[in-house]
């Protein structure tokens, strides 16, 4: 007998291993142990950051902090021809530069996905 139910909708239920930890317990851990990167913002990226509509100026603040923690996050792309990352966030883009050694994350420009990679 046929069930309603399609194959890509049905789920198992399986219990999880009894010696494996939870990715939230896992990530917490490791971040409580990570010293904090100290942001730097060029004049040019504080100016850039004036002309943007305050909706999406609360998301770019937001992510520029979460470097602090997390220089390289998922989605970040490293630049080509450049020592320098991209983040996206909607239509506007973060690009920096991580210095590991110094544990400095260096803000360059913030803008515009159309205009952010004209020199």
């Amino acid at each position: 007998m046929l069930s309603a139910r399609t194959p890509w909708t049905c789920k198992r239920s399986r219990p999880a291993p009894a010696n494996r930890q939870s990715p939230s317990k896992k990530f917490s851990r490791s971040c409580a142990r990570m010293e904090s990167y100290k942001i730097l913002i060029k004049k040019s990226a504080a100016g850039e950051l004036a002309k943007i509509p305050r909706k999406d100026l609360e998301k770019i603040v937001r992510r520029v902090r979460d470097l602090e923690q997390i220089p390289r996050p998922s989605g970040c792309r490293k630049l080509s021809g450049k020592d320098r990352y991209r983040l996206r966030q909607g239509d506007c883009r973060i690009v920096y530069a991580v210095d590991d050694s110094r544990r400095i994350v260096e803000v360059y420009k913030i803008g515009n996905r159309r205009e952010i990679y004209r020199d």
